[in-house]
């Protein structure tokens, strides 16, 4: 449903997998959705992309959003009769929705698909008190098992997720490809910081990405507010939209060291994060939101930054396992500074920790994991794959 290239800016593994796999000869068309009142039609860097008219910002609340997944899924399912039959669907959550076209595109029109996991549906949604009725969990969770039954392969991208599905009691062909680091596009000017957010030299912590009710971006606020009534030489910045933003620079309000920057395409997220000393990673204290794979991580990675998150999982685990970020308690300030001061005092220790993050990066790139994937599916779906090209 979600679909954007890097001259759009946010999320683009999708992009990433379909022009890795136009390069190995394995045709993809998308089916998509953007904020305009008729169908388009494009084709973007070789790949055939069908734009749907379906309504859909981050700032949509439940209702809302389930009728945008409705909408998508009743258009999707009238243009894929349309087109030329394809080998293979590849759907990809969020929402869990998608794997009920998924399912219908399999039962009439007989073409098998595999079914991407990114969040864990309906797990999400409980866990943040968004759902609470009795019978639509338990139909979300039945459902949810119903999609990964009917699938000829899953794509986890995270470790938990993988375990979570394992849980399920049921045996699944399953891959593991967690989000991409690109270290070609972030390497381009390394080293260069392009903005100096305060006028001044503060050690500088961006946090990119959505500005949600699950991010919780209280923390960076109030973290905000804890250096500067001390005197404490660091300053944040917020990148991005989303529900929760109006609300948080209301909370920022005269706090001279924390700044908002708008959503914008990649060049300039690119020229931000390498702006900036480390990069601020927060969720909500809620156990679910540590499975997912965000991709402003690896964006990081990709940059060389050290990476500094407030929540535990298994991105916390793989940062203190390859040496190359913190964790920090949320709700204490006083922590994140104790933690970054050695950074501030010595150099050589911020080099150190960037110099991790690449290497890290570098088992992430777009061209190994696609590789792996696209070998997965022609095992998985039987299709003949020109893999290395």
């Amino acid at each position: 449903m979600h679909y954007r290239t890097p001259y759009q800016g946010g999320a683009v593994r999708s992009w990433h997998i379909t022009t890795q796999f136009q390069k190995r000869g394995i045709n993809c068309e998308v089916i998509t959705i953007h904020n305009k009142s008729s169908y388009e039609i494009h084709e973007i860097d070789d790949v055939k992309i069908h734009y749907l008219p379906v309504a859909y910002t981050n700032s949509f609340g439940f209702l809302k959003r389930v009728f945008a997944f409705w909408k998508f899924n009743v258009l999707a399912y009238h243009l894929i009769k349309k087109l030329s039959r394809p080998d293979l669907v590849y759907a990809i959550s969020t929402p869990l929705t998608i794997g009920t076209l998924a399912i219908k595109i399999k039962k009439t029109l007989n073409i098998p698909f595999v079914f991407e996991i990114g969040d864990l549906w309906p797990e999400a949604p409980i866990q943040m008190g968004v759902l609470k009725s009795p019978v639509l969990i338990n139909y979300f969770r039945k459902l949810e098992k119903r999609i990964y039954k009917d699938a000829i392969g899953l794509v986890s991208m995270s470790p938990a997720i993988t375990d979570h599905v394992q849980s399920l009691g049921v045996k699944f062909n399953l891959v593991e490809i967690p989000n991409f680091a690109d270290v070609e596009y972030y390497s381009e000017g390394r080293g260069h910081k392009n903005f100096n957010f305060f006028g001044k030299e503060l050690f500088t912590l961006v946090s990119a990405g959505a500005v949600g009710k699950a991010n919780h971006l209280e923390f960076v606020v109030n973290a905000a507010r804890y250096m500067h009534e001390n005197n404490k030489p660091v300053g944040f910045v917020i990148m991005g939209e989303g529900s929760e933003k109006e609300r948080m620079e209301k909370l920022a309000q005269g706090l001279p060291n924390i700044r908002f920057l708008k959503f914008a395409p990649r060049p300039y997220v690119r020229d931000v994060l390498q702006s900036s000393d480390a990069v601020y990673l927060s969720y909500k204290d809620i156990q679910v939101l540590e499975t997912g794979s965000p991709n402003r991580y690896f964006d990081a990675l990709a940059t060389g930054k050290m990476v500094i998150t407030n929540f535990g999982g298994w991105v916390a685990d793989l940062n203190y396992a390859h040496n190359c970020g913190l964790k920090t308690n949320p709700n204490d300030p006083a922590d994140l500074w104790e933690k970054i001061l050695p950074f501030i005092e010595n150099k050589d220790l911020l080099i150190e920790k960037e110099g991790n993050a690449l290497d890290l990066a570098n088992k992430f790139t777009p061209v190994k994991k696609c590789e792996i994937l696209a070998e997965w599916l022609a095992s998985t779906a039987h299709i003949p794959l020109e893999i290395n090209v």
